[in-house]
């Protein structure tokens, strides 16, 4: 039987080792032909849309961010990698200690709208595979460790965003140019991280995605609709 060893990636920031070995990880897959014999993109080199027109929910403790939509750009860079990823998240408001329905925006944003840093994505296995594809993408800051900074409202404070985040690829097996990538938080009220808990690289190892906001563990739920410029299949 394989025998994984386990990382542990922890949103602290004196632990952020962790995630630039993770992310040294990742780039080195991208450069492994034998990496991900189980789930790749074929073909490659094509761009992405996405978006997603129904509530995009953050939750950190009891201060939360929910945006009514957004829109999504990026390159399927190889086999298992996607990459200059952006998202625009759009119609934000927080609510907090402070209050609810505050209108929140990214630092240099307007108001009501989030946008992050380039992030990038590397395709694995969801483990233990549940009922879904059992196929993710997880993805990362590619600078700074910060997928965005967010301004401080009456209802909630600033916080920056940091870690990492999995979500579902739907489907698989099948040449199209539409997907689905499912990000589902875990717990009563997505207040224990997200749904997906490890994730496989195919070399060895696995990680834990774990994201942070406001100081705390943090979940997203998010359900993206993607259209590729050319068809692709997720193996």
């Amino acid at each position: 039987m394989k025998r994984h060893k386990l990382i542990r990636i922890t949103p602290s920031i004196s632990r952020l080792a962790g995630l630039t070995l993770a992310t040294a990880l990742t780039l080195g897959l991208a450069v492994t032909s034998a990496a991900f014999a189980e789930s790749e993109f074929k073909p490659t080199g094509g761009a992405f849309n996405g978006s997603s027109n129904t509530a995009n929910i953050f939750k950190a403790g009891t201060n939360s961010i929910t945006c009514t939509g957004n829109t999504t750009t990026g390159t399927v860079a190889s086999a298992f990698l996607v990459d200059r990823i952006l998202v625009d998240f759009t119609g934000c408001k927080s609510t907090g200690s402070g209050g609810s329905n505050c209108t929140v925006k990214s630092i240099g944003g307007r108001e009501g709208l989030i946008l992050t840093n380039t992030l990038h994505g590397v395709l694995g296995l969801v483990l233990p595979k549940g009922s879904g594809s059992g196929v993710g993408l997880l993805l990362l800051p590619v600078a700074n460790k910060k997928f965005v900074e967010i301004e401080s409202t009456k209802c909630s404070p600033s916080t920056t965003v940091l870690g990492n985040v999995a979500g579902e690829v739907t489907p698989v097996h099948v040449s199209q140019n539409t997907a689905s990538l499912k990000f589902q938080p875990s717990g009563q009220g997505g207040t224990q991280g997200e749904s997906i808990k490890e994730f496989d690289f195919s070399t060895g190892g696995l990680v834990v995605p774990e994201l942070e906001a406001f100081g705390l563990l943090a979940s997203q739920k998010t359900e993206e609709a993607l259209v590729y410029s050319e068809a692709v299949e997720v193996t």
